[in-house]
């Protein structure tokens, strides 16, 4: 038995001379119609969808019935295409402001939301966003996944906790500011790695037409596997790519010095002793 999907993730520019939030935002929805068209099952768009290239100021003006238009963009492509799309805005609500990625399905309906639960003190302090309080994982007509976003990515207990509920895919959108290629791919691939989890990461690039330099976005829109190995990479330039996963096909092993065989995260998972944990929910 196969369950083969196609995973895509999207890479738009990032705030950089001569772009704009509209700019920005209409360019991820073309790379997104070009992903969905090539035959995607589920495409993931980065993070600050709506308010890339804004300041918190500007934002207000993007958060309310601006990210609702957008989401309903979205979600006719998602069914034009008949695709899932990750599409995350800052959006206002009668609970507040959250930093939220919506899952549409194939009809383009919702099928739930994910609230970063990790914010940072800019986003706590000057953006005026309410933290999320739970780890939803959503089912797909192909399997479960999960959602990080950005900051999130940088506690291990963020995607264990979805690895644990059944997620088979974690998706990350993020933004990303400061860090180098090689600090976020050890990100990427320890999450795949010690969840034995498929991560899929969407993020902001640059332009292939403009010279990319030290201090600039490096990208790093990728989808890696449930061994930590990267299966595709936008690299550091504005784009998407994809590619065919079997999550029927998971990693296989030899049990540590037991000598028996079997799915890795199974045995991994089993050999937990989170009677020992206590420390880890404790401040």
């Amino acid at each position: 038995m196969s369950r083969l999907i196609k995973i895509a993730t999207v890479q738009p520019p990032a705030a950089l001379e001569g772009q704009t939030a509209d700019s920005i935002e209409n360019q991820a929805l073309d790379l997104l119609e070009q992903a969905a068209g090539d035959g995607a099952d589920i495409v993931c768009l980065p993070e600050y969808l709506n308010c890339m290239a804004c300041t918190p100021q500007q934002a207000s003006e993007r958060t309310g019935r601006h990210a609702e238009n957008l989401l309903q963009h979205t979600a006719e492509i998602a069914k034009k295409h008949r695709c899932h799309v990750i599409a995350p805005v800052v959006i206002d609500t009668q609970q507040g402001r959250f930093n939220r990625a919506v899952l549409l399905g194939r009809d383009g309906e919702m099928l739930g939301h994910y609230d970063k639960v990790h914010l940072t003190l800019v986003e706590r302090r000057e953006w005026g966003i309410q933290p999320g309080a739970s780890w939803p994982v959503f089912g797909c007509d192909f399997g479960k996944i999960g959602i990080m976003i950005c900051y999130d990515g940088c506690f291990p207990e963020s995607c264990r906790i979805l690895a644990l509920q059944g997620a088979e895919i974690v998706f990350w959108p993020g933004l990303q500011r400061g860090f180098s290629e090689s600090e976020l791919l050890l990100q990427v691939q320890s999450h795949a790695y010690f969840n034995r989890i498929h991560v899929v990461r969407s993020s902001y690039g640059t332009p292939k037409n403009q010279p990319w330099r030290p201090g600039m976005m490096v990208g790093l829109s990728c989808v890696c596997g449930d061994d930590g190995v990267l299966m595709a990479s936008t690299g550091r330039w504005v784009g998407w790519t994809g590619c065919s996963v079997d999550l029927d096909a998971p990693q296989r092993g030899f049990r540590s010095f037991g000598g028996s065989q079997g799915t890795l995260r199974t045995m991994h998972f089993e050999d937990r002793r989170p009677e020992t944990y206590e420390r880890l929910t404790k401040t």
